[in-house]
């Protein structure tokens, strides 16, 4: 005896998949790169206000496999790496950067004015990112079904 099942399948969503991903994960990205600023802007150190406004930069890169969000500062005056030396060193902070609230994250977490500006809410974040980047790309995904 013989049996024969035929199964169609509909491979368009299928074919999908690859663009959907791409395109959440970039959005997702985004989202991070632009909280990461956020969050780090407001707890830098506040003088003239350049590095925090105007000092940072975002890159945002994705594929079907993959991406980065990259946020750098850079400040110089007169050959002095000013965004480094606030975010590396030691100092007593001016009254513009008491003035500050700090930076909150996409968690909620507050992040004080000082040093390791971009590093502390980057670390503190981790947890938050990874899950907004995972909870976007399931729904996305779910989208599909």
């Amino acid at each position: 005896m013989k049996v024969k099942v035929k199964v169609d399948i509909d491979t368009s969503k299928l074919l999908a998949a690859p663009g959907v991903v791409k395109a959440t994960l970039h959005e997702s990205l985004h989202d991070i790169g632009d909280d990461l600023v956020r969050a780090s802007s407001g707890a830098a150190p506040h003088d003239t206000g350049y590095l925090d406004t105007k000092g940072w930069n975002k890159e945002v890169s994705a594929s079907t496999t993959g991406g980065y969000a990259e946020v750098s500062y850079y400040a110089v005056n007169d050959g002095f790496n000013y965004a480094l030396k606030m975010h590396e060193g030691s100092y007593n902070l001016g009254p513009g950067s008491l003035q500050k609230p700090g930076g909150i994250g996409m968690s909620g977490t507050r992040y004080p004015v000082g040093p390791k500006y971009l590093e502390r809410p980057l670390l503190g974040e981790q947890a938050a990112y990874t899950n907004h980047i995972n909870t976007h790309l399931a729904a996305a995904l779910k989208a599909l079904d």
